[in-house]
């Protein structure tokens, strides 16, 4: 990551991509990144007070001034790093729904947190993958969501974990220490294979609060878990992200190898401990994960929902050398797969307007900062 020291004063763009959090059976562990993004332009001002303009998807939901979250967290960061707050324009651009699942709230932090950093000039002699941890760090402090958060931040498939000091036991003879633990979260990057695809069904209603379960929540806080996780379930779930890892993140693996890696992803992203207990708040996006299940198909809840991700993997060597992009299929096989999910949910939810149908690949890049000339 380029240094920030002579350049902080034209301003910071950042680029943040969407996330599936708690993905498939990994509710806790694992979060996906998506190429949806919320893009954002910040401009220090000479003066106090700020400036804030909004468009695309959901425009309408943003506060246009102080109470925007991007400035909220912006100014969070500054407080946290005892620098005076600045005078803000902010532009924003998003393409990240609102209150479907997609962590919308999560990127703007996210947002706000490394244009914070860069502002400051306190990242200007960070590498990038120092920044994206300091970036993790901070934001995750402030929106609670560490599986969401690295996602945003990391790009791809992620994997967090939480230590503490109690990790590191005392030693029954009496010897010192020797490693320390702190108490914090930790994310690491798993890179996944370019022939995982996706789509989303997203539906045209906004999840209420109302609609926010404990059981659903990806994150699976201490603090919203109010009813007892079975044993049989737990060990199903630790079971299935073990299958899911084996097949994403080892190329070499059988699984991921396999003439039929679909079918494995279809076992890998069964989801026992919160899809079960969807159907009371989200009746329409539990009917139709079960119905596209019933199907074959791999799908699955994304983050809190409603919104719907179904997931495809092309078989090892089917996946086009088109010079265009070595990330794309061929129109043939991409078409198949998108087709065959349309005509399934045609008639009951595309139809009728409820829901919409959009192919959308895994997000490998992460965060993205540049600075203003």
């Amino acid at each position: 990551m380029a240094s920030v020291s002579e350049k902080v004063s034209h301003g910071v763009r950042v680029s943040v991509p969407a996330s599936a959090s708690g993905f498939g059976p990994g509710a806790g562990t694992l979060g996906l990144a998506l190429n949806a993004r919320l893009e954002m332009t910040v401009r220090p001002l000479a003066r106090s007070g700020v400036w804030v303009r909004v468009s695309g998807v959901d425009s309408q939901t943003y506060p246009w001034d102080r109470r925007n979250l991007c400035v909220q967290a912006l100014w969070a960061v500054e407080d946290g790093l005892g620098v005076p707050r600045s005078g803000l324009e902010v532009m924003l651009d998003g393409r990240i729904p609102t209150k479907r699942g997609f962590g919308s709230s999560v990127a703007s932090v996210v947002a706000a947190t490394a244009a914070g950093l860069a502002l400051s000039g306190q990242g200007d002699q960070l590498d990038e993958s120092t920044f994206r941890h300091s970036v993790f760090a901070l934001a995750e402090q402030m929106i609670r969501r560490p599986t969401a958060t690295a996602a945003s931040v990391f790009g791809s498939l992620v994997s967090v974990w939480k230590t503490s000091p109690s990790d590191v036991p005392r030693s029954i003879v009496g010897t010192a220490r020797s490693i320390h633990r702190a108490d914090q979260w930790n994310a690491l990057p798993i890179r996944i294979p370019s022939r995982l695809r996706a789509c989303v069904f997203i539906p045209q209603m906004r999840r209420s609060d109302a609609q926010t379960s404990a059981q659903a929540d990806p994150e699976m806080a201490e603090t919203t878990i109010r009813e007892q996780i079975h044993r049989a379930d737990a060990i199903a779930n630790l079971r299935r992200q073990a299958l899911l890892l084996e097949l994403l993140a080892r190329a070499d693996s059988q699984a991921a190898q396999s003439n039929n890696p679909d079918a494995i992803l279809f076992d890998a992203t069964a989801d026992a401990v919160r899809l079960p207990h969807i159907s009371s708040v989200m009746p329409d996006a539990w009917q139709l994960i079960n119905h596209l299940r019933s199907q074959g198909c791999p799908a699955l809840l994304v983050g809190s929902g409603p919104s719907v991700l179904v997931v495809h993997m092309e078989p090892a060597g089917a996946q086009s050398a088109s010079a265009h992009s070595v990330l794309r299929p061929t129109a043939y096989q991409e078409d198949a797969w998108l087709a065959r999910i349309r005509s399934l949910t045609q008639s009951e939810w595309l139809r009728s307007g409820r829901w919409s149908l959009r192919k959308i690949d895994p997000d490998r890049e992460g965060l993205r900062i540049s600075f203003l000339d």
